[in-house]
């Protein structure tokens, strides 16, 4: 039986396959980990929407004002996000008035007064609403409000497919 010795040209062609027969495996297995650690651990399959909310008091007749309301919702995620009313998502706008005639030390929750007024951004907007990847929206509003009032303004996106997913943003205006 006749020794075949490999030229060193077949050496290295067969190294250079095994080099990169590991990267390729090397790089399936951080691919795979990103996968998983974007995905599962840190919940990127979920969407992180931040809310907060600017007003002003504009004088409008007699005893009425302008409540003019911008809701600011910024998407800090690298991903777009989006809400369709057809999955029960909601984003909504709510106003309630705070009683004027409570005692001192009473602690208010506002969330157990009735809203007088509403509105619903996401079907004003046709249905469906979408956050840009690292974005900030700004939704207005303007209502109609008696002055000597004090109003709880709240702006709310619930994802109607994880109830647990809600994002809530209350701001207290003294109408003068």
């Amino acid at each position: 039986m006749e020794d075949k010795k490999k030229s060193p040209r077949e050496t290295i062609d067969f190294s250079l396959r095994i080099i990169s027969c590991v990267l390729t495996l090397g790089a399936v297995i951080i691919g795979g980990f990103w996968t998983y650690h974007q995905y599962s651990l840190a919940g990127e399959d979920g969407w992180s929407i931040n809310l907060s909310l600017e007003t002003e008091v504009l004088p409008y007749r007699d005893n009425l004002r302008l409540l003019v309301v911008h809701v600011v919702s910024k998407n800090a995620r690298p991903y777009a996000s989006h809400m369709n009313i057809k999955d029960r998502d909601s984003f909504k706008l709510l106003f309630r008035e705070i009683p004027t005639d409570l005692k001192e030390g009473v602690i208010i929750n506002d969330d157990k007064i009735p809203p007088t007024k509403s509105a619903d951004i996401l079907t004003e907007g046709g249905g469906e609403y979408s956050f840009l990847p690292s974005s900030e929206l700004r939704d207005t509003r303007t209502f109609i409000v008696s002055k000597d009032k004090i109003i709880a303004v709240t702006a709310e996106i619930q994802d109607g497919l994880m109830s647990e997913s809600y994002v809530s943003a209350t701001k207290i205006v003294r109408i003068d």
